[in-house]
């Protein structure tokens, strides 16, 4: 397996962010890389015609980030895999060298990554969602040494021998796409390491109905990823539809349980998601009231 980085993008309809991405990256001072860009094949993508000097694959991919990450992963060439989102820039030139001497300098380290980095022209709501993620962040954070549970799906580097046998859940196409996927990493003791320093700009401006839609996926995500932990470890049939009061207690106990093992997301946030999410949408008053229980 050669030495050096490949780079991931699934990328979204707006090839104008795709494009500042890529020129960010092909400024990088370290250039021992390939880019892999994998998009929807109902989207138009002019850059087809780019050259970008022979070091990009274009792939064509179904719906959903978690499709077009295993699809980058299974045409990528070298021994680390980063993926980005196409709407990230690389503002700093090193980059790329500072997360690959990362990875080279810790040989049990699985997967590296840090933050994303508003522009200064960022809106109120753009400021509101970035709040969010820098909190959930901060929340998952292990240990002073910067241990942490999950990395953020725009920002996060792998080491590809580890991940040999191992995939993104394509079920997944938005909202916590890449969460169930570091919930078996750290399952299996893998070690996941968050530097600030290794930031990423996140270009795209998101809009009040954006921001509602995240959320409602984001919930919708997190429904999927507990009632797969649920029936995975507590081996039992998923009982969100039923409705008496001693179900209602069990569910209660299941998902306490379940947040303290590995969501530890702020009260605040963990309200957010709920009360935009599919579950409150689906259940009957009983239920809602339990599961306001969880994050009080």
């Amino acid at each position: 397996m050669r030495s050096g980085i490949s780079i991931v993008i699934p990328s979204r309809p707006r090839e104008d962010t795709l494009l500042a991405c890529l020129n960010s990256i092909y400024q990088q001072s370290f250039q021992n890389f390939e880019v892999i860009v994998c998009f929807n094949p109902y989207q138009k993508m002019h850059l087809l015609a780019c050259d970008f000097d022979g070091r990009m694959q274009i792939s064509r991919s179904k719906k959903g980030a978690n499709y077009a990450r295993n699809k980058g992963l299974s045409l990528s060439n070298y021994n680390y895999v980063l993926f980005l989102d196409a709407d990230c820039f690389l503002s700093n030139p090193d980059f790329l060298l500072n997360i690959y001497q990362v990875m080279e300098n810790d040989p049990q380290l699985t997967a590296a990554g840090g933050p994303y980095q508003l522009p200064r022209s960022a809106g109120v709501v753009s400021q509101a969602y970035h709040f969010i993620q820098e909190a959930w962040l901060q929340e998952s954070l292990l240990d002073s040494d910067l241990h942490i549970r999950q990395l953020l799906g725009g920002n996060m580097i792998f080491r590809k021998s580890i991940l040999q046998g191992l995939c993104f859940d394509e079920a997944l196409i938005f909202g916590g796409t890449e969460a169930e996927f570091f919930f078996r990493l750290k399952s299996r003791g893998h070690k996941i390491l968050f530097l600030p320093e290794l930031f990423v700009e996140h270009q795209s401006e998101i809009t009040l109905k954006d921001f509602k839609r995240k959320a409602y996926m984001q919930g919708s995500g997190l429904r999927y990823i507990l009632k797969k932990k649920i029936e995975r470890s507590a081996d039992r049939k998923f009982i969100f539809y039923r409705q008496t009061p001693a179900h209602l207690s069990e569910l209660i106990s299941i998902y306490r349980k379940e947040f303290s093992r590995g969501l530890h997301g702020s009260s605040l946030i963990n309200m957010f998601f709920l009360l935009t999410s599919k579950i409150w949408k689906r259940s009957s008053l009983i239920i809602k009231l339990g599961l306001l229980q969880i994050v009080k």
